[in-house]
């Protein structure tokens, strides 16, 4: 029921219970990345990259970082087993 006050301009307004909220459904797995998706606790499946719906109820959604680092390493001086010296340099590849 919507009542008028005595001022022209007010407007009240009855009170509205407040609504539940929902969890959203929908994960995001970003690029470089994949979702590894548990059902009660144990491992069900991995998704790719993108928009994935997972229920919240019982699902649940980690992600996991798979992108490649290079990285190099200074030049290193190995002694073989007839006491020559062997040095390079070399790349380290490394996933986080």
């Amino acid at each position: 029921m919507i009542m008028i006050s005595s001022h022209p301009l007010t407007l009240v307004l009855p009170r509205l219970p407040p609504l539940p909220q929902f969890p959203n459904p929908f994960r995001r797995v970003e690029q470089g990345s994949v979702g590894l998706v548990s059902r009660f606790g144990q491992f069900s499946r991995s998704v790719d990259p993108g928009l994935h719906y997972v229920n919240v109820a019982s699902e649940s959604l980690r992600t996991v970082d798979v992108k490649i680092q290079l990285s190099t390493v200074p030049k290193q001086a190995v002694m073989t087993k007839d006491n020559g010296e062997c040095g390079g340099q070399m790349m380290g590849i490394s996933g986080n």
